[in-house]
């Protein structure tokens, strides 16, 4: 599969002395990725043994202890887009990352929902799902009776932005949801009523885990 690359940033390596942990992520809301979407991934080292930001005179400073390199793919091809381990030299010490696979399918469509949500939660956790397009109309989206899904309504939001002399409006209704049940749920359209016309949702996989 054919994917163009773009880096963004990469903060300097070369004066620390240790890491723990080398980790390959998304930091796109969704599961499933279209042809020609950028997408954003971040490769991280966590637990650093020092700091990277020196002492300021007069004040505390809290400091993740991370180090970050942000890069962001283009797919140019439908199907698995595999990322091999990515390994770096930190001061003699290599570090490898976990594989990462992401789906790429067709190309976004004018008349596809968005759904943004998180990956992975707990039985019974609440979290927030948001459905976003171009129409008004999805105000009125709620979903079916689901004997382990509870859902309300908490938000409907307008953006608007221009760029490039477009002007470009968004609307997003958001849900406060809970699963009491642990398995894998894909958020489809047999979940949902009220799907405003001649729109398609993205099918979003979540998995919901024991606490």
């Amino acid at each position: 599969m054919k994917t163009a690359i773009s880096t963004l940033f990469f903060v300097g390596i070369s004066f620390l002395t240790f890491a723990q942990e080398l980790i390959l992520e998304s930091l796109s809301p969704y599961s499933k990725y279209a042809v020609g979407e950028t997408i954003s991934l971040q490769l991280k080292v966590v637990d650093l043994n020092q700091s990277l930001i020196p002492e300021v005179k007069g004040a505390e400073i809290a400091s993740d202890n991370l180090l970050i390199h942000s890069f962001t793919l283009v797919p140019t091809e439908t199907g698995k887009l595999k990322i091999k381990p990515i390994s770096i030299d930190l001061n003699g010490k290599t570090l490898k990352s976990n594989a990462l696979t992401l789906t790429i399918k067709n190309h976004i469509t004018k008349g596809e929902i968005l759904i943004t949500m998180p990956k992975e939660i707990s039985v019974g956790e609440s979290f927030v799902i948001e459905f976003s397009c171009s129409s008004t109309d999805i105000e009125e989206l709620s979903f079916v009776e689901h004997k382990n899904i509870s859902a309300t309504k908490k938000s409907f939001t307008r953006n608007i932005s221009y760029s490039n002399g477009i002007h470009k409006e968004v609307y997003t209704q958001s849900f406060n949801v809970t699963i009491s049940k642990n398995g894998e749920y894909n958020l489809d359209t047999s979940l949902f009523e009220n799907i405003p016309q001649g729109y398609s949702l993205r099918e979003e996989k979540i998995t919901v885990v024991k606490q």
